[in-house]
């Protein structure tokens, strides 16, 4: 498990969903 792949998976998260703001 790496946790380069987490920071990755977060920011595809983020910017799929971004912040309503």
């Amino acid at each position: 498990f790496s946790v380069q792949l987490l920071n990755y998976y977060i920011l595809d998260l983020v910017f799929a969903f971004p912040s309503p703001n």
